[in-house]
């Protein structure tokens, strides 16, 4: 799971390649919304959307806190990473938790729910 750093460095700068750490289909739970993503290019826009609004407001890249990985079995893990959201000027943009579903299938392990998390309600170890 430590690619999961490239991930988020990549987010800023390449939600395509950003994307490919999902896998088809994904489910994405936000506070306000659910949503589904069946095709690699509804992955892309979708990172695209979040990557562009927390530019609009600031964000220049993300800093990881210790993360949380509790394998379910051989093939699925939850992982539960902490992000602090920079701003250009090295100030705290926002700290952001999340729940990541990862199934490892012939093409390793991938995103397949997206789950934004309360810091404080992250997943045990």
């Amino acid at each position: 799971m430590s690619s999961f750093s490239w991930y988020y460095a990549t987010f800023v700068s390449d939600p395509v390649a950003a994307a490919t750490y999902y896998g088809e289909p994904t489910l994405v739970v936000l506070s306000d919304e659910v949503v589904s993503l069946t095709t690699q290019k509804e992955v892309e826009a979708f990172l695209r959307k979040g990557r562009d609004g927390l530019i609009a407001r600031g964000y220049r890249n993300t800093m990881m806190k210790p993360s949380r990985i509790k394998r379910l079995n051989r093939t699925t893990a939850l992982y539960g990473p902490i992000a602090d959201r920079m701003k250009a000027d090295g100030t705290v943009l926002e700290r952001a938790g999340f729940t990541y579903l990862l199934h490892r299938g012939n093409n390793g392990w991938k995103i397949h729910e997206l789950i934004a998390t309360d810091v404080d309600s992250m997943v045990d170890a």
